[in-house]
This record gives structure tokens, sequence and C-alpha cells, in this order.
């Protein structure tokens, strides 16, 4: 088990086994193909979800999850502004090119420090700044595919002072030393526009929410389970929540313009829509009988589930979408 101090910055990677094919010739979109839930307090259930959009490299996880670092916020972007100067550093760092082909691979923040395995630079992008993969713009090709190796340290004053720090606050601030070290290290400059993309908006259905309202107290945290079905169980979440989680599963953001209030307990199952292609892609070169992966779950697509078990709609459309546009960035000097 996890100990519940370790902090991974991969909400869509977290930190766990992850071991790419030696045959792996592209890597997975920075959106990810896992996410998280929460399981019985510091317990969480990671389960796949779509694999890379658009991308052929197999990725096998073995091994615990642990919390992320990306906010259930992401979406609605309220994180650090782009314009804004990180008011916090890290005391050392040392970054060196990831050498070998394959083998683990994520980032955690541990009391005190910060370690990162054969990690791509855009994914400590993602990470730093609180959104989407498909919400960054622009950088050089070498941002998504270079990986590095990275050891950062905490002064014994800043270590401190985080661990007192509610979990939500001590993100924020965990954001910020990641900031810091790509506008050192990588010289990253980055600014915020907003763009109309395409988006999905979630709206109350023809018949009305399947939904009922919590007997939580306002105080307690949304919580969200894994399901031995594979689903989702919400406890005391509200709708907002569930538009921050969905994007995961589609690959777009999601607006919620549902107008519901107030706090809800509902369950949301579905079958990923990749789930059968990822059953028999073979791993290490060897054919896809040779590295069985769990059958393919059955069960109706995130659009029909939300409907039907929810009483809601995801609408295709386009919408107001938080980008973080890479003006500038260079490789490191190694140390």
């Amino acid at each position: 088990m996890v100990g519940p101090m370790m902090e991974s910055i991969g909400q869509d990677f977290p930190y766990a086994l992850r071991r790419l094919s030696p045959t792996d010739s592209k890597l997975p979109h920075p959106l990810g193909d896992r996410k998280m839930r929460r399981v019985e307090g510091n317990r969480y259930l990671c389960v796949r979800r779509k694999l890379a959009l658009g991308a052929t490299s197999l990725i096998l996880v073995a091994g615990a999850c642990v919390l992320g670092l990306l906010s259930p916020s992401l979406v609605r972007g309220q994180s650090q502004s782009a314009s804004e100067a990180p008011s916090l550093s890290f005391d050392v760092v040392s970054i060196r090119p990831h050498r070998t082909p394959s083998g683990m691979t994520g980032c955690t923040f541990m009391p005190g420090r910060l370690t990162c395995k054969n990690t791509m630079v855009k994914w400590v992008i993602i990470r730093a700044y609180n959104v989407l993969g498909i919400q960054i713009s622009g950088g050089p090709n070498w941002a998504s595919s270079d990986r590095y190796d990275i050891e950062a340290k905490e002064s014994d004053e800043l270590s401190a002072a985080l661990e007192k720090l509610p979990r939500d606050q001590r993100r924020e601030k965990q954001r910020l030393l990641l900031q810091s070290m790509l506008e050192d290290r990588f010289h990253l400059k980055v600014h915020r526009e907003t763009k109309e993309l395409p988006v999905y908006a979630l709206v109350v259905a023809k018949n009305g929410p399947k939904l009922k309202a919590t007997n939580i107290q306002s105080a307690d945290p949304c919580r969200i389970y894994g399901t031995s079905e594979g689903g989702d169980r919400y406890q005391g979440c509200t709708v907002a929540t569930l538009a921050d989680y969905l994007p995961l599963s589609l690959g777009r953001v999601v607006l919620d313009r549902t107008g519901l209030k107030g706090r809800f307990d509902f369950t949301l199952e579905y079958a990923d829509q990749d789930s059968a292609a990822v059953s028999s892609v073979p791993t290490g070169g060897g054919a896809a009988s040779d590295n069985p992966l769990p059958p393919a779950p059955s069960g109706p697509s995130v659009f029909t589930a939300v409907q039907e078990q929810l009483g809601l709609k995801l609408e295709p459309t386009k919408g107001p979408v938080d980008m973080i546009i890479i003006d500038h960035m260079e490789r490191p000097t190694e140390n």
C-alpha cells in the first residue's frame, strides 16, 4: 500500500509502474490513459481508460496509483495564472536525460523532494499549470519525446511549511514549484488564451435528472469510488465534479450547463470505447496471445450511460477552453 504522503504529478499519469514496449514508436497523448478514484480514505483505485488518443503505443500498468496533483478544477481553468511568476522554488534541482528506451515512468512528490523517472517535459507542464493535455498548445517536438530523470529538493523550511498545509493548498504550492523549475531549467515562457474549441455540453435530458440528493454534510469532501463492475460511484458530489472527470474518458473539455445545484449520490458505469482494441495489442514484439490482458468490459458507451443512468446528456458543441500557449523553451543543461 502506498503511503498517503506520496503525491504523484500524474492524475492521468499517476506514479505507477508503467512499462513501455521496446517496440513503441509513438508516445502517449499527454491527456493520459487513466483516471483516479477515491477509495476508502487515502486508498485509490486506478482503472484503465481510453488509451492515448490517436497513439499506438501500449502502456501496461502494474502497481498502486497514488493521489495526483490534477485537481477537479482543471477544466474550469482555476490554476495559477500563466503570466504570474511563481514565488516558490526548489533548493536543488538535478536533470539528466533518461538513457534507456523503456522502463518505469512518472513523477512523485515525497516530503521534501520531487522525483521523476523517464518523464516527458510536456507531462510536467500539464501538471504545473493544472490543465489537460488538450489545453497545451505550441512548443518544440522534443517536449513530447525527450525523456528526463529529475531530482529536486526543497529547503527544510519550505518542506516543513508545506506539510502543515491542507492537501489542496499543498498541491497548489507544488504546482508553483514545478512552474519555477520549468522556467529556470527549461527557460519555459507561456501565456494564457481562451479559444473556441470542440467541447461537450452536459445538459439535462428530456425526461429530467435521475440524481439522488446526498445525505453527506456540506463540509465533507466529494468522494468517488470504483465499483466492482468498473464504474464510478459518486458520493456527495456536484454535477460540476462529474463534468470535471468526464474529459478523462472523452478527450474533450466538458462544460456543465445543467443548471443543477447541490450535491448528489450517483453511479455511472460504462465500457471504454477502445477496450477491444487494447486487449488485442501485442507487447514486447510478441503475439497478442502471449501477453493476455483482461477481457474487454461490456456495457453502454459513456454517452448512453450518462443519459440512461443519470438523466443527463452530452451534446457536442463549441465553447471557451482555457489554453496554455508555449512561447519558448529550451533543452536543459545536464547536471
